[in-house]
C-alpha cells in the first residue's frame, strides 16, 4: 500500500516540477500516466479497505507469513508503517474520507501503547511511525488527537530530544537494540516536520497537482496550555511552497489575534485558520478581502494581515483529561503471536477511586507526563511484587 501511495505522490510531484521549468510535453505525458495510475490506486484502496475504513498494509490479496517465506511469521513484518499516509503528504484521499479516520482510529485502538504506535503486534514501541498517523489527524482537523500524539512523541524523546526507531519493549526499560541506537535521524526529521506542520502546512489540490486549489493552513494544532491571556505562539520566516511567511497567534482572555505577513512567489488559494478543539467560536473579524466560516476553520484570502477570533472555552472539555489518559494506557493490547487481524480483545481498563476524583486539567505535556509516570509506577510496583528484579544502572568507573 505504502509503495503505491508514495508512487502516486511522486508522479504528482514530477508533473508539478515539469510545469515549473516549462517542460509542458513531459508534464502532459506524466499527467496522463498519473490519471490512469490514480484510478487504479483508488480502486485498490476502496476494494481493500475494511468495513470500518481501515486500509491494510497490502492491496487486494497478498501473501504473507510462512506462505511467503519459510520461518517468517506474519507478525514479524506485516505491520502498519506507511499505509496510513492517505491524506498527507500525497493526498491520495481527502482528509474527510472515512478511510483516513478509519485507518487512524484502528491504529489507536489496536496498535498504540504508551501513547505511540507499536510494531510486531504490539511487541515493540515504534517512535517515528507515530508521526505518520498523527499527520493524518493534523490535516483532518482532529487537533486533540494530534496534540495527544505529539505530547507522547515528545515524552519518548531523550533529554536532548533524541528519538529512536524501535525494538523498545513497552512499559519496561528504555534500552534500544544496539544496531539501531538513538539519536535516529529519520525520527528527528519526522518530529521536526510534525512541529512545523502543526503551525504552517500546505494542503489541497491533490498535492498541488490541481493548480489554484492549494491552501496554506495556519495553527492546525494549538494546546489549551498555551492559550493564556498575554501568551503567544509564532512562526517566523518559515519557508513554504508559496514563499516565506511569518505568523503569530496572540491570546486574549476571550480569544486570539492572528497576524500574518508573507513574501509570496506563488499565492495559495486561501489561508485557513483552525479553531482549536477546546473552544467555541463566538465571532471573528478579518481585514482579508474574503473571509468565511468553513466548519471548524476560518477561510480567508491570502491578503490577510490580521484576524481577530472571539471564543469561549467549551463546558466540561477538561473534566476527564487525566482519567482518559489512564484508561487509554490500561486498554492497550498486549503482544500476541497470531496474525494482525486476530488480535485478542483489549482489557476494559479501570480507575481507582482516587483517580476518579482527580481534578479537571487542560491537556498539556505536564499532564501527559504525570499520567504516564503514574501508570509506569503502578506497573513497576506490580512487577516487583510479582518477583521481578529491576535492572540496576550504575555509572562507569572514572578513569585515573
Amino acid at each position: 500500500t505504502s509503495h503505491n501511495l508514495w508512487s502516486l505522490n511522486a508522479l504528482r510531484a514530477a508533473v508539478r516540477v515539469a510545469r515549473m521549468i516549462g517542460e509542458s510535453g513531459d508534464a502532459e505525458s506524466w499527467r496522463r500516466l498519473h490519471d490512469s495510475y490514480q484510478n487504479s490506486v483508488l480502486k485498490a484502496l476502496e476494494a481493500s479497505a475494511a468495513p470500518d475504513g481501515y486500509v491494510p498494509t497490502g492491496l487486494y490479496k497478498f501473501i504473507i507469513g510462512e506462505a511467503a517465506r519459510k520461518g517468517i511469521s506474519e507478525w514479524h513484518f506485516d505491520q502498519d508503517f506507511e499505509n496510513m499516509l492517505l491524506a498527507w503528504p500525497g493526498e491520495a484521499l481527502l482528509p474527510s474520507d472515512r478511510r483516513v479516520s478509519g485507518t487512524v482510529d484502528r491504529l489507536h485502538s489496536t496498535r498504540y501503547r504508551e501513547g505511540i504506535v507499536t510494531y510486531r503486534n504490539c511487541m515493540h514501541l515504534h517512535h517515528y511511525i507515530t508521526v505518520n498517523s498523527t499527520m493524518q489527524d493534523v490535516v483532518a482537523g482532529r487537533d486533540r488527537k494530534a496534540l495527544l500524539d505529539t505530547y507522547h512523541v515528545l515524552l519518548h524523546c531523550g533529554s536532548t530530544f533524541e528519538g529512536f526507531e524501535t525494538v523498545v519493549f513497552p512499559w519496561t526499560d528504555r534500552d534500544t537494540h544496539p544496531d539501531i541506537p538513538p539519536p535516529h535521524a529519520w525520527c528527528a526529521a519526522k518530529i521536526n516536520g510534525l512541529l512545523r506542520n502543526m503551525f504552517v502546512v500546505e494542503l489541497g489540490g491533490r498535492y498541488g497537482l490541481d493548480e489554484g486549489k492549494r491552501d496554506l493552513r495556519l495553527f492546525s494544532v494549538i494546546s489549551p496550555a498555551w492559550a493564556k491571556a498575554g501568551e503567544r505562539v509564532a512562526v517566523e520566516n518559515a519557508p513554504t511552497e508559496f514563499g516565506v511567511v511569518t505568523t503569530s497567534m496572540q491570546f486574549r482572555a476571550d480569544g486570539a489575534d492572528v497576524s500574518f505577513k508573507a513574501h509570496f512567489h506563488d499565492q495559495p488559494r486561501d489561508l485557513v485558520i483552525h479553531i482549536p478543539h477546546f473552544v467555541e467560536l463566538v465571532d471573528f473579524k478579518s481585514d482579508a478581502k474574503r473571509a468565511s466560516r468553513d466548519g471548524v476553520d476560518i477561510r480567508v484570502s491570502p491578503d490577510m494581515t490580521q484576524t481577530q477570533l472571539q471564543w469561549r472555552i467549551r463546558p466540561e472539555v477538561f473534566r476527564r483529561t487525566r482519567q482518559d489518559l489512564l484508561l487509554m494506557y490500561r486498554r492497550e493490547h498486549k503482544f500476541w503471536p497470531g496474525t494482525r487481524n486476530e488480535e485478542p480483545p483489549a482489557p476494559k481498563g479501570f480507575l481507582t477511586r482516587e483517580e476518579e476524583d482527580l481534578p479537571p486539567a487542560p491537556l498539556s505535556f505536564i499532564v501527559v507526563r504525570d499520567a504516564w509516570q503514574r501508570e509506569y509506577g503502578r506497573r513497576f510496583d506490580a512487577f516487583v511484587k510479582a518477583g521481578g528484579k529491576p535492572i540496576t544502572v550504575t555509572a562507569p568507573a572514572l578513569r585515573a
